[in-house]
């Protein structure tokens, strides 16, 4: 997982493929929903925080239907 700032920490969790149900990337990489739809290019996606050991990509987007993490953070 990873620590981010002092108060936060977010399992590598990795994520369920929507086109088969198996899960990937567990213990390595954490796909983390935002609440934002991103409508850009006609698709039905969200947007989401991809983070892995040397990259953190804070508005990333894919088809809502994989099963990416949710964390609720006050804000």
């Amino acid at each position: 997982g990873y620590l981010i700032g002092s108060n936060l920490y977010l399992p590598a969790a990795g994520y369920r493929v929507y086109s088969n149900a198996v899960l990937t990337h567990v213990g390595t990489i954490g796909y983390y929903w935002s609440s934002r739809v991103n409508v850009s290019g006609g698709g039905p996606n969200g947007n989401y925080l991809y983070i892995s050991n040397n990259t953190v990509t804070p508005n990333a987007s894919a088809l809502r239907s994989n099963g990416f993490s949710v964390r609720c953070i006050e804000e």
